[in-house]
Parts: C-alpha cells; structure tokens; sequence
C-alpha cells in the first residue's frame, strides 16, 4: 500500500470516528447555534463570505458568494450532529457552483458551473467561534487554470455560529 492509500485509509477512520468528549451537556453545540457567518478561503470562492443554517442536528443549507461573484449553494451532512459530547463534527455534502473566470486586466470573462462534494471537519472552537477545513472533489464544466476550477478543491473557514 502506497503512502497516499495510507492518507486515505487515516482521513476515512478520522472522519467516521473523530469525538471529543465534553463535560455531559443536554443539548448539542448545533441546537444552541444554528445559524453561522464564515470568511471563506478556497473552495468554489476562493475568498469570499459564506453563511450556513442547520435545518437540523444533521443537515446543513450551505450558501457562499466570492471573488469575481463565484457561487456556491448546497446541503452539508453531520453524522455526529446529534452528539450532545463533541465539538468535532465531519461532514459531507453537495453543493451547486457557478464560478467565474479572473481577469486582472479586464475585458471579457467567461463563467462556467459545476458540483462541488467535499468531505471535511467543523470544529466548535469557544462561544460559538467556529473553524472548519475540507477537501473536495470538484466537477466543473471548463477549467480557467484557476484553483476553484481544479478538480481536487480544498477550503478552510473562520467565523462564528449565533444563538
């Protein structure tokens, strides 16, 4: 087995198993902040400002507008979202994106659309400051030689969820 199965194999069994445990708690950090505002670096953005609701412990809509007025829409999927003992929660989701072209000198720019599926982390940091990072495939139609346009896509995030 080659050092990237080895990667692979170790991300998998993270992402299935990771749990930190916390003093007993009635509720999950997604009940008590459903709603969040992200500065976003990657992913179909590349910079820009994303915001997601939990519409509940498992799912996630998932909006985010960037650079050059790139897109993104989708739902994300927490397995651990009802875990009442954790601040770690991995996801998956499904996302739509319409990325535009970037020309620093002007003109013409072309825009092409696509799907984006990553598999990530979101961590519950202190009083609802929240990080996350993932990696994604990323299905888009044309590719600008952009790296919102290649298709292994990483993006990380900072910002905060709100009672």
């Amino acid at each position: 087995m080659g050092s990237s199965g080895i990667k692979l194999k170790a991300a998998v069994f993270f992402f299935l198993f990771s749990n930190l445990t916390l003093i007993a708690q009635t509720e999950s950090e997604r009940d008590k902040r459903p709603g969040g505002i992200f500065l976003q670096a990657g992913g179909p953005t590349l910079i820009g400002i994303n915001f997601d609701y939990h519409l509940n412990n498992l799912l996630d809509i998932d909006f985010g507008f960037g650079l050059n007025a790139s897109v993104q829409l989708g739902i994300k999927y927490h397995p651990l979202g009802n875990k009442t003992n954790t601040i770690i929660f991995p996801y998956t989701g499904f996302y739509g994106e319409l990325i535009r072209e970037i020309n620093i000198f002007g003109g013409d720019t072309k825009s092409t659309i696509g799907f984006y599926i990553p598999f990530g982390i979101e961590i519950y940091v202190y009083n609802g400051l929240t990080f996350s990072a993932e990696i994604a495939y990323n299905n888009t139609r044309q590719n600008f030689g952009q790296l919102n346009t290649e298709k292994v896509n990483y993006a990380f995030r900072i910002g905060y969820h709100i009672k």
